[in-house]
């Protein structure tokens, strides 16, 4: 009997896009940050407030997280908590561009900690940096 030797899987297949989780309650902004990083070869989901991004979180993985601090309700600071907790990579996007709110986000483990307004191709960079931890 032959058996045939599967091929190996195409780069294309074998490359999974990444899963990203935006959580900003400005819904202009986040529009923009899903064209961005989806330009850049990303599935982005959106979510408006932390609570609703713990149940998306409970739902379906997510490669990576980019947080807004100023949320409604749960605050960026309680919800980057709980996503060090689960292991998943988060990068900071906030209007607070003082250097004790950013210290606080780098030493609470965010990878990067981005002050807004931004450079879209900054946030690409950071993302991506993010996804190879």
């Amino acid at each position: 009997m032959n058996n045939p030797t599967p091929s190996p899987p195409s780069d294309s297949a074998a490359q999974r896009t990444a899963r990203i989780l935006v959580v900003d309650d400005d819904e202009d902004l986040c529009l923009l940050i899903e064209f961005v990083l989806g330009r850049a070869g990303m599935d982005v989901i959106r979510s408006v407030e932390g609570a609703e991004a713990l149940r998306l979180l409970d739902r379906e993985p997510f490669d990576a997280v980019v947080l807004d601090i100023m949320l409604p309700g749960m605050d960026g600071w309680d919800l980057l908590e709980e996503l060090k907790r689960r292991k998943v990579p988060v990068v900071i996007l906030s209007v607070l561009n003082d250097s004790a709110s950013s210290r606080r986000g780098l030493l609470s483990g965010a990878t990067a900690y981005i002050p807004k307004p931004f450079q879209p191709m900054d946030l690409v960079k950071q993302v991506q940096a993010a996804l190879r931890q």
